[in-house]
């Protein structure tokens, strides 16, 4: 199945004229459904229980993910980071969402990008229109749909299938029980690798 992963302000946020935003509520009532609806798996990395640094789970799962969704409703730097990420490494498959009214307008650089606006009221009204949005996204042949590949068409896409992330703190403990020629620790961490993202 195809893997998602959503780039997303957390809890509630506020937008520059004081108006609250529930960002759970939209992910429960408008993206979760849809990806789900759309057949994609994943989610935000709230879903990424185990210790480590988060970035280093931030990172892959944004190379990895086969499809993107970004909500730039309001102007967070944490989304705005993450979608820049997204656009330096990876060619397709990034859907950008906008829930109005608010008085957080668009920033220059993605102004002719396009996205699918959703009432921050009634989130789950365009559940239908984003779960159409996904889907074609995923069937599209578009060659590109991040700025970065469309004005240097030359640059290298990131090939998630050569480049696997594991975290340090796994690759410092193999390495260890490697030093150490110890076989069971390593039968011990291959079972520990089991059914997690970098198996």
């Amino acid at each position: 199945m195809p893997q998602a992963f959503v780039i997303r302000p957390f809890g509630e946020k506020i937008d520059s004229e004081g108006k609250t935003i529930d960002f759970e509520r939209i992910h429960a009532e408008l993206i979760a459904p849809a990806l789900e609806k759309a057949k994609l798996e994943g989610g935000t990395t709230g879903k990424v229980i185990d210790s480590g640094n988060i970035r280093e789970d931030m990172f892959a799962l944004i190379l990895e993910a086969d499809l993107v969704v970004c909500d730039i409703t309001v102007h967070n730097a944490n989304v705005f980071y993450e979608l820049g990420i997204r656009h330096a490494l990876r060619k397709r498959r990034t859907v950008l969402i906008k829930g109005k009214p608010t008085q957080d307008h668009i920033p220059f650089d993605l102004l002719t990008d396009r996205y699918l606006v959703y009432p921050i009221d009634n989130p789950r009204a365009k559940k239908d229109a984003l779960t159409d949005m996904l889907t074609a996204t995923l069937k599209s042949d578009r060659s590109t749909d991040s700025p970065i590949f469309q004005m240097i068409p030359g640059l290298a896409e990131a090939d998630p299938s050569k480049i696997k992330i594991v975290p340090l703190d796994f690759r410092e403990e193999v390495s260890r029980a490697q030093t150490s020629r110890a076989k069971g620790w390593l039968r011990l961490l291959s079972d520990e690798v089991r059914g997690r993202r970098f198996q």
